[in-house]
């Protein structure tokens, strides 16, 4: 009987050891599962905001080059419209350099200077001093474009000038007469004149 009943302890201890091994094996599964399963989801969620980070990104980098093609379409736009004054402009220009060509009278808006100014230096575009301009040597600012410099013009009712010098604010069809004092400059004031080109300079 002690040896049956030893027997039967002994099998009772060695059941509630496996059954408490098999819950510790369980429990140790469950865990590394839930490890792994946390880790994954750790993982992932890196994943994901790496990738959230560069979304962002690119639709920084996608605005930027929107603003960019804007401004180039602007920048296209002024372009073809500057282009297209330009255009205008040389078509007028050429118009008016043909008419003068055809040594006819051309009509100039006519303003008046003289060397004796604060800031003039008294020598013309061409090296020419007319500080001490005599009456017979009479010179004339003009657009080299329309009236070539060296050119003898006639400006109908004042007479022959010789075109030896510039100006700023003399562009197309404008014409700077000078004079001996500033007095008969305010005179003359600004008026429009025909202006023919006797020879070419």
């Amino acid at each position: 009987m002690d040896n049956k009943l030893r027997r039967t302890k002994i099998i009772r201890l060695v059941t509630s050891m496996l059954l408490m091994l098999s819950v510790i094996f369980y429990v140790l599964s469950n865990y590394k599962i839930n490890e792994s399963q946390n880790e994954l989801i750790k993982q992932q969620n890196d994943e994901l905001n790496v990738l959230k980070l560069y979304s962002d990104n690119l639709e920084s980098r996608i605005k930027l080059l929107e603003e960019r093609v804007q401004k180039l379409e602007v920048d296209r736009v002024n372009t073809e419209s500057y282009l297209e004054e330009l255009s205008t402009e040389n078509e007028q220009l050429k118009k008016e350099v043909e008419d003068l060509k055809k040594m006819e009278w051309v009509s100039f808006e006519a303003t008046a200077y003289t060397a004796k100014c604060d800031g003039c230096t008294g020598i013309t575009a061409t090296g020419k001093d007319i500080r001490n301009q005599s009456i017979d040597h009479r010179v004339v600012a003009v657009d080299p474009n329309i009236i070539p410099l060296g050119s003898i013009v006639e400006i109908e009712g004042y007479g022959r000038f010789v075109a030896a010098d510039t100006g700023g604010a003399i562009k197309g069809r404008k014409i700077d007469i000078l004079h001996q004092s500033k007095k008969e400059a305010y005179q003359f004031g600004r008026r429009d004149v025909e202006v023919k080109i006797v020879k070419r300079g």
